[in-house]
């Protein structure tokens, strides 16, 4: 009786992507592995693209349920799942701390070997976040529309020696970060906690700063002494 109690619950709360589970429950065991799959904590719209690879793999550090992380649902009026489709490539590991909600139109790759951690995250959509050594965002992070974040170059620029000049670089963001739309965080970037990041801005150094608003190509502080009640 409690498990039909549970199922039924599951069911209530869950209704609105009901039609996407099945295809969830096949990524769910290829990320997570059967036990924790079984909880169904990853629900991916049916169209978002999923690419895998051998070492590829989601790690929870947090507690586990339902819909924990959510990939391609709309939560705006201004998004089309049906046109505005996402792409999620996992080839090297994604660290789960918290709560995450990812919207239309994202596009995700974890390349090989290369780790992205993250805690309670809201994008409303339309990012493109390229992980090829390592980003980690902290707790409460708010992330807007058409954001770029990338821990590399692309391409690689050599010295007359052939040594490579311009390697990947560690992105670390703090708690309690929002970040405007059209902004752009480049490889290296540090950023404090308790941020307001204004829309079109560039962040392309170490922010030691808290409790700020930032704006600018390149950013620089605009106010201090701030704070924001946080998404969550």
């Amino acid at each position: 009786m409690q498990k039909i109690r549970s199922l039924i619950s599951f069911l209530i709360v869950n209704r609105k992507v009901l039609f996407h589970i099945p295809r969830s429950l096949y990524y769910n065991i290829r990320l997570v592995g059967v036990s924790a799959a079984l909880r169904c904590p990853i629900f991916i719209h049916n169209n978002v693209k999923v690419n895998l690879g051998k070492g590829g793999a989601i790690s929870i550090k947090t507690n586990l349920r339902s819909g924990l992380v959510k990939i391609g649902f709309n939560t705006t009026n201004f998004y089309n799942t049906s046109f505005d489709k996402s792409i999620l490539t996992i080839l090297g590991e994604w660290v789960i701390n918290g709560p995450v909600n990812i919207g239309p139109k994202s596009r995700i790759s974890i390349g090989e070997n290369a780790k992205l951690e993250t805690s309670t995250l809201w994008i409303t959509g339309d990012i493109l976040l390229i992980v090829r050594k390592h980003i980690c965002i902290g707790d409460n992070a708010v992330f807007s529309w058409n954001i770029t974040m990338m821990d590399h170059d692309a391409h690689g620029i050599f010295d007359d020696q052939g040594n490579r000049t311009n390697i990947e670089k560690d992105i670390i963001i703090g708690n309690n970060v929002w970040i405007g739309c059209n902004s752009t965080i480049l490889k290296g970037v540090e950023i404090s906690h308790d941020i307001v990041i204004g829309a079109n801005s560039v962040v392309a150094k170490k922010i030691e700063a808290s409790n700020v608003v930032l704006a600018g190509n390149p950013v620089e502080i605009k106010k201090k002494n701030t704070t924001w009640g946080g998404f969550y």
